[in-house]
């Protein structure tokens, strides 16, 4: 893993393969209305996940190969083959093959796809576990970027809004003046907001 900055979070596997579908997810991260893990609020490198796996049969792990315990894809559909999106790869599998390292780097705002899969022979055969994420590109950034840029420019609209609106004769002189001071707030109030977040 290096020298990486990532947010590190832990997201519990219950297997219940007499179930559909046949694990829950149990972590501190946000979920979407479809149930989908949210990734939001990551440091620079994004999320280093931990998939703890709970099986009360203590029969399954996640195997030997951390490449066939993780498929991944950057579409919102559950891959059926081997890969991995260069966005959310596996890192390793430690703790007796009970816990799967994922690194998500989180850079673009989109629905991906991965499966998780679990073994009872050694990785002869697998059980596919269908999840899907959604990241959100908030990653902590140094410089202007991501969140930094999207917050100044929407504060840099709303200064020259205000401007408009409270001074209806406005010079554009004045409302440039308003997007410059709505820019320089949107951007103290993103780095304010960040150094208490993540």
């Amino acid at each position: 893993m290096g020298n990486l900055k990532t947010k590190d979070v832990t997201v519990t596997v219950h297997l219940d393969l007499s179930s559909t579908p046949p694990f829950t997810l149990e972590t501190s991260l946000p979920k979407t209305g479809k149930g989908n893990l949210k990734f939001k609020g990551g440091k620079k490198d994004g999320f280093l996940i931990s998939f703890e796996l709970d099986d009360p049969d203590n029969v399954y792990t996640w195997g030997p190969d951390p490449a066939q315990a993780l498929w991944s894809t950057s579409q919102a559909v559950c891959p059926t083959e081997a890969g991995q999106w260069d966005q959310f790869t596996s890192q390793g599998i430690t703790n007796g093959g009970m816990t799967l390292q994922v690194l998500n780097r989180n850079e673009t705002v989109q629905d991906f796809g991965y499966t998780l899969r679990v073994t009872r022979d050694n990785g002869a055969t697998y059980v596919d576990l269908d999840p899907i994420g959604t990241n959100q590109n908030s990653n902590l950034k140094s410089g202007i970027g991501g969140g930094t840029a999207a917050a100044t420019i929407i504060g840099g609209v709303a200064g020259y809004a205000v401007a408009q609106f409270a001074l209806p004769a406005a010079t554009t002189m004045s409302a440039l003046t308003g997007a410059v001071i709505g820019a320089v707030i949107g951007f103290g109030l993103y780095q304010l907001s960040q150094s208490f977040g993540g």
